[in-house]
């Protein structure tokens, strides 16, 4: 370092250069004449010519420390690193650097050594005063500085991070599958913008593709993603496979419970029936007990003959290879019915009616019912009757069917020509049941139908509608 103090002799000026001790820093010896040159002018008013006014020829002056930078300093930018050295010429021992007055652009600071340095964080124009002093003196100088604003950064687009293939999908089974990116600036939006998408797949707004694909195949499509910052687009291929063939099922009984009715000492066969299962399936019965008399096969023929009447209840189960089922059945066992003769008629033309007596009522001691003479507490019996037309509806004011009745007179009228099975249960005072069975057998009528009102008829008229009826019921006998 140059270090050192100035003589006047005559009208030249001495320069001499001390190698030891501390102070400014000076690199160039014409700079430092010249900073001495200074000092002397600001000593005595003389720019550097003469001696000094306060100084007698041939003293020894020291000069304290001269600023060497000049206003302003070099520029900086926001946000980028900054340095900048302050020197000085002159001086005695160490120098220390201070800014005494304004602020440096924040984020700069000024070390004891004079550098200058930092980020600025504000772009803006400055100006501050900075402050050089050691055992000779101090120096002082205002600075201006400019920091520049950084350009602006320009948004990123965004970019898609999803890649190609998608993930397979399977005809028939739900999809879903999120799109990625790397945000831009904004909302982004996702649309499809070629190709096509498997039918029953559809990308919402955000980007989500789902749905059920209901086509097998390879598809490709492009898929952008725009916002505010600009957009991106991406070739996308997605196999849809075929939905794998269903497997077998197990067997379904179909078969409904309760089973058709038996009767006591009769033959009986039905054939239970099932859906699905693969392979020969086996029936078997696996709870409650059979009608006495008949059995089940391993096809799942149920028959035999009824030894016993009554009401059964039993499980059956259907099993083949792919599994089981099992269904609870209840089937009746009737007695075994008596030709019964209780009807006043048994044959004639539709419409019919029929009177029923189970005991003879009307001449007890002459009983051509079922019930025998001599069972005078006939009337502790219960009657049921089935008159074999179940066709035949409700009665309008009760509700009840037409085709049952109960008591031991009864009546039935058989408005279609067939074949009717006419069955009689009574339950006697003891309590045995007995069943009894007897045939109406009803022709269609074959004449021509005449009408009699005796409110709107006329003997005059044909009798042939409702709207030409007789009157009187003589008219149409005669």
């Amino acid at each position: 370092m140059y270090h050192g103090y100035a003589q006047r002799a005559a009208s030249a000026v001495l320069v001499f250069v001390l190698t030891a001790g501390g102070g400014c820093f000076v690199d160039d010896l014409e700079v430092l004449t010249t900073a001495v040159q200074q000092f002397l002018s600001k000593k005595d008013g003389s720019r550097g010519n003469g001696p000094p006014a306060h100084a007698e020829s041939g003293r020894r002056h020291l000069f304290p420390p001269q600023i060497l930078a000049t206003s302003p300093l070099p520029e900086a930018a926001q946000g980028e690193a900054y340095s900048f050295q302050f020197e000085c010429v002159g001086g005695r021992g160490p120098s220390s650097w201070s800014v005494t007055g304004g602020s440096p652009p924040g984020n700069l600071l000024l070390s004891a050594e004079g550098l200058l340095s930092g980020v600025p964080a504000t772009a803006g124009a400055y100006t501050f005063t900075v402050t050089v002093s050691d055992d000779a003196g101090t120096d002082s100088g205002e600075f201006a500085m400019v920091v520049n604003a950084l350009p602006p950064v320009p948004p990123v687009p965004p970019a898609i991070t999803t890649t190609s293939p998608l993930l397979d999908a399977t005809q028939g089974a739900a999809y879903w599958l999120q799109f990625g990116y790397t945000a831009g600036s904004g909302s982004a939006t996702w649309s499809v913008t070629g190709g096509t998408l498997p039918e029953g797949l559809t990308l919402t707004a955000d980007g989500l593709l789902s749905g059920t694909p209901s086509a097998a195949g390879a598809y490709t499509f492009t898929v952008t993603v725009t916002d505010d910052a600009g957009a991106d687009n991406g070739d996308f291929s997605l196999a849809v496979t075929a939905a794998p063939l269903p497997g077998p099922s197990a067997p379904v009984i179909t078969s409904t419970s309760p089973l058709p009715d038996a009767t006591q000492g009769e033959a009986y066969s039905y054939q239970f029936e099932h859906s699905g299962g693969l392979g020969l399936a086996a029936w078997s019965v696996t709870g409650g007990t059979l009608p006495s008399g008949l059995t089940l096969s391993a096809g799942g023929l149920l028959s035999g003959s009824l030894a016993s009447a009554g009401a059964y209840t039993f499980t059956v189960r259907v099993a083949d290879d792919t599994g089981s089922d099992s269904r609870e059945f209840s089937v009746s066992v009737n007695p075994q019915g008596e030709v019964g003769t209780f009807a006043n008629r048994t044959t004639g033309v539709a419409p019919l009616a029929v009177f029923f007596d189970a005991v003879n009522a009307s001449n007890l001691a002459y009983n051509s019912g079922v019930v025998q003479p001599g069972d005078l507490d006939y009337a502790s019996f219960q009657y049921e009757w089935d008159f074999g037309d179940p066709s035949s509806g409700n009665w309008p004011t009760n509700g009840r069917s037409k085709n049952g009745d109960s008591g031991y007179v009864a009546a039935h009228v058989y408005e279609n020509a067939g074949m009717y099975n006419v069955t009689l249960t009574v339950i006697d005072s003891m309590g045995g049941t007995h069943v009894y069975t007897q045939q109406i057998t009803v022709t269609a009528f074959s004449g021509t139908t005449y009408y009699i009102s005796n409110s709107d008829g006329n003997d005059g008229n044909d009798g042939l509608s409702t709207g030409t009826a007789w009157k009187t019921f003589a008219k149409a006998i005669a």
